[in-house]
């Protein structure tokens, strides 16, 4: 199946037969006219190599994976990003929770929901951010679990749940050291460089925060008090 669709406010075909990416790729579907910026295609090949590696993987759980790889492969040619991470609202304002683990990326997210009103999951597993010219973006893709929303929004901050007793700005060696294992990182040298790149002038963009990794609420209180701790 052929869908033609807007991800990250990217023209972006998808030629994929997996019914869950298609049903998610619903909230993503574009009639663009002239050829795609991005083509999403998972070859034979690719899926053999994958499930030999990869024994736990059935047919279409590998489909679905790969199909998310390639795509965020690209994305550095768009100024941007994938990142396995869940992004949130809080208080009106869009963070995303990049865990080193998806247990920990979970458990935080789902303390975030606990904590009060103006808290909601945009996307759940798979994000995607651009750097565009008129600031920093966080979309949701179809590569989700439950919660998947085809929206732009200003990207607030990067949480990074660690052992730490309060909010506080990360450094740039614990930036570099989480988030690398958060990243969809691409299969070409030059495009992993790119990536890197990003990366490490990225707290120059938005703030990355190190939050308490069993205590939501204080990041909780940390936006509801204006940022002011």
């Amino acid at each position: 199946m052929i869908i033609k669709a807007n991800i990250a406010g990217i023209r972006t075909k998808v030629d994929c037969d997996n019914k869950r990416l298609n049903k998610n790729l619903e909230a993503y579907r574009y009639d663009y006219r002239g050829e795609p910026d991005i083509t999403v295609k998972v070859t034979d090949l690719e899926l053999m190599n994958f499930c030999d590696k990869y024994r736990g993987f059935d047919r279409d759980a590998a489909v679905f994976r790969l199909s998310a790889e390639n795509f965020f492969a690209a994305l550095p040619e768009f100024s941007g990003f994938g990142i396995k991470a869940a992004n949130v609202t809080v208080g009106g304002q869009s963070f995303v929770v990049a865990g080193e683990s998806e247990e920990s990326k979970t458990s935080y997210y789902m303390g975030l929901l606990s904590c009060g009103t103006g808290v909601k999951i945009n996307d759940d597993s798979y994000s995607a951010i651009r750097f565009l010219d008129e600031g920093v973006f966080v979309y949701g893709t179809p590569w989700s679990g439950k919660n998947h929303s085809n929206q732009k929004e200003v990207l607030s901050g990067i949480l990074i749940p660690s052992d730490v007793s309060s909010v506080r700005k990360a450094e740039r060696k614990e930036i570099l050291e989480r988030m690398i294992n958060c990243l969809t990182l691409p299969k070409r040298a030059e495009q992993l460089g790119a990536v890197l790149a990003v990366v490490d002038g990225i707290e120059q963009k938005v703030p990355v925060l190190a939050v308490p990794s069993k205590d939501p609420f204080a990041f909780y209180s940390y936006v509801q008090s204006g940022f002011s701790g």
